[in-house]
């Protein structure tokens, strides 16, 4: 006498329940990492920017720009970088005047739930600073590690 062996609905049903709830567990978390990793992209690229400003400014003897805000597509033009210009953060270099200083920013495009942020960096950081766009930065030398 042969005996068929096969899976029960219950059993199933089992399997496909304890998958829903690992997959619950771990889909939060996946998206903090995800955006972690995305704001780690944002200080990287400022730090590109800073450094190609210094050596901008050994050549031309004034920071970038002098007469109008600069955008993506401008900066990777004068300082010959190239940042994403459609990628997940919008950069530009607002207009100090006079070429004596910079402060070079990352704004995140389409950002999902509370992740808004805008990460800014200028001739004397040693890094990025964040600031949530729900407040006011206090200084240009605040930075605090976002939520």
């Amino acid at each position: 006498m042969m005996l068929r062996k096969a899976v029960t609905l219950l059993e199933l049903l089992t399997v496909v329940l304890i998958i829903g709830i690992l997959v619950a567990l771990t889909l939060p978390r996946y998206s903090t990492m995800r955006e972690r990793a995305m704001d780690k992209e944002a200080v990287a690229n400022l730090k590109l920017i800073q450094a190609a400003e210094k050596i901008y400014r050994m050549e031309e003897n004034c920071y970038y720009p002098t007469g109008d805000d600069a955008d993506g597509g401008e900066i990777n033009s004068f300082l010959r970088l190239q940042l994403p210009t459609s990628g997940n953060w919008d950069y530009s270099i607002p207009d100090t005047g006079g070429g004596s200083d910079f402060a070079a920013e990352a704004d995140r495009r389409n950002p999902p739930g509370n992740w808004d942020r805008e990460y800014s960096i200028d001739k004397d950081d040693d890094e990025a600073c964040c600031c949530p766009r729900t407040s006011v930065c206090p200084s240009s030398d605040w930075c605090s590690s976002c939520p």
